[in-house]
């Protein structure tokens, strides 16, 4: 089996696509958790939401990469677009807390 290397500009791409389909990303302290790809209609439920992997909704992907290409997308995009990073309380604490990551819109 061959290796192929992903670049991390497609998986930036990948995110900030997600990003600006209204999507949620989900992510925590953990480099080795995936971020979660949620649809939009469970924004009312993120707040009171568990950790990555425990989620009561329906997962659209996960994405597996450096949390770090998240952050790089949020901070482009706050450039341009209203961001919202929600705490979810029902996660761990700490540097174990999942937050949800979506542009505010219609």
């Amino acid at each position: 089996m061959a290796f192929t290397p992903i670049k991390k500009n497609s998986i930036k791409e990948t995110i900030k696509n997600y990003l600006l389909n209204g999507y949620i990303i989900r992510d925590d302290g953990r480099d080795e958790t995936p971020l979660e790809v949620i649809d939009r209609k469970y924004i009312k439920q993120m707040p009171s939401a568990s950790n990555i992997g425990q989620a009561y909704c329906e997962i659209v992907e996960n994405i597996r990469c450096s949390h770090s290409n998240l952050y790089e997308v949020l901070h482009e995009l706050k450039e341009e677009y209203s961001l919202r990073r929600v705490s979810c309380a029902c996660s761990g604490c700490c540097q174990y807390a999942t937050y949800a990551n979506y542009i505010d819109g219609e």
